[in-house]
């Protein structure tokens, strides 16, 4: 039996197009097929909400770099706690002043206005021997509330965020130059 191209093509058509007879046959296979692809659609939709959501950020954090920012401007500050030279103003970065290494100088030197409400640090100098040189509290009031929130660990806003640092300088001391480490302790407030 020889089979033509009409029949192949009507069998074609019955198998993917559903051109059959019965009407029932055709409802259910319509009814198959938009079902299908409802589902389909529904999950298109749920995957490209699901990216969106994991993938697009609506807030930007950057009180950690804020933190860090304020930490190298302390020590690379041309008129704060850095030596400089008095006859050709040079400023030797990771050389400190023991003479200018206090608040008033430091407050100076960097301000966020008369009310702090952003940072507050703990600055510590101490020799290779470890035994205290000179410490100051940068905005003491906050530094003291904050302290506490700090600690917790708790994430989130009403709490607070600590970052230490350490540094190896030299500290001149009239016309001595010793080494020592910074600890530089930066509290700030989570928002």
């Amino acid at each position: 039996m020889k089979i033509n191209k009409t029949m192949k093509m009507k069998h074609f058509q019955a198998l993917f197009f559903n051109k059959t007879k019965n009407k029932k046959a055709q409802t259910s296979h319509t009814m198959f097929k938009s079902i299908s692809w409802f589902i389909f659609l529904i999950i298109i939709l749920l995957s490209v909400v699901f990216l969106v959501k994991n993938y697009v950020k609506m807030t930007i954090d950057i009180k950690d770099l804020e933190a860090e920012l304020f930490y190298q401007e302390s020590i690379f500050t041309n008129n704060g706690i850095t030596y400089q030279d008095e006859i050709t103003g040079r400023t030797y970065f990771g050389i400190i002043d023991i003479d200018k290494f206090n608040n008033r100088t430091f407050t100076k030197s960097i301000s966020y206005g008369p009310t702090n409400y952003f940072m507050s640090a703990n600055y510590t100098l101490k020799n290779k021997d470890n035994t205290l040189l000179k410490s100051f509290v940068y905005n003491k009031e906050w530094y003291e509330k904050w302290k506490p929130r700090a600690k917790t660990f708790w994430p989130g806003p009403g709490s607070a965020t600590i970052l230490k640092k350490q540094s190896s300088v030299l500290v001149k001391d009239k016309q001595n130059t010793i080494p020592a480490i910074l600890y530089v302790e930066i509290i700030y407030p989570n928002k």
